[in-house]
């Protein structure tokens, strides 16, 4: 089925439009416009107005005061955070104080695709059972993840049968190959790192080529591909009958 959503008669899904936005932005992530954070003193915060873009998702923001969560016992680390949910059809969007040494880890899902949740960060400070001290804001302006175009051929004689809960899952023929950065100085990819679009190749100009190479190109897409350390490993249905030399735009390291 082919789908043109900038037709009459056709509906726009908010996903359709978050696609479409990360795709022209470059999947940036990080503050457009304002948002500056303030100390009110005590536990206060003011968050500036502004606007915020994530993954695509665009978000307005109204000046607003919040209430920090406090220590419970002598000064922690503390932090303010955007909480976007997606899967929340009434609340997607809201802040998010925490309050303790280690702060935990970000929660940065690929919310256009498997994940749902994305944390953004916009201060970080100190905090006691009474005050804010050591007020630090991220710095205005977008942040760019890191999107690099990666290969690696899928051999004709290197697919493997699958077994357990692959088979089990329908894949019956499953590859991992070593990814070749394009940039000698690209990020290292890692398991937890992101596909930002499927599988593609280079066209080579030859018709007939080019029409087998088409034909192995929906198998991958129709599969699934995983990344590891330095490699991905790409499971499939059917098994291909050609060579293909691979190529994957991944952002490595999953997040901010």
């Amino acid at each position: 089925m082919i789908t043109v959503y900038q037709n009459n008669g056709t509906t726009v899904t908010p996903l359709a439009d978050a696609r479409l936005y990360q795709l022209l932005s470059g999947s940036a992530v990080g503050v457009v416009l304002g948002c500056e954070v303030t100390s009110l003193g005590a536990s206060q915060l003011r968050v500036g107005a502004g606007w915020i873009l994530i993954l695509g998702r665009c978000i307005e923001v109204t000046e607003e005061t919040i209430l920090a969560t406090t220590s419970t016992s002598g000064a922690v680390n503390g932090r303010l955070l955007l909480h976007l949910d997606v899967s929340n059809t009434e609340t997607p969007a809201t802040w998010v104080t925490q309050a303790q040494t280690p702060l935990p880890d970000l929660v940065q899902e690929d919310i256009n695709g498997s994940g749902t949740i994305y944390e953004l960060p916009l201060a970080t400070y100190q905090v006691d059972q009474l005050q804010i001290t050591e007020l630090q804001t991220v710095p205005a302006g977008i942040l760019q993840p890191v999107v690099q175009m990666y290969t690696g051929t899928l051999l004709v004689d290197g697919w493997a049968a699958t077994s357990g809960e692959d088979l089990t899952n329908g894949y019956n023929w499953k590859q991992t190959v070593t990814l070749v950065p394009d940039e000698a100085n690209a990020p290292a990819v890692t398991e937890d790192s992101v596909f930002i679009t499927g599988c593609t190749y280079t066209p080579t100009g030859v018709v007939d080529t080019d029409e087998v190479l088409d034909e192995v190109l929906a198998i991958i897409n129709a599969g699934k591909t995983t990344s590891g350390a330095g490699t991905v490993t790409t499971l499939v249905v059917d098994k291909p009958d050609a060579d293909f030399p691979a190529r994957w735009a991944i952002r490595p390291g999953g997040g901010y």
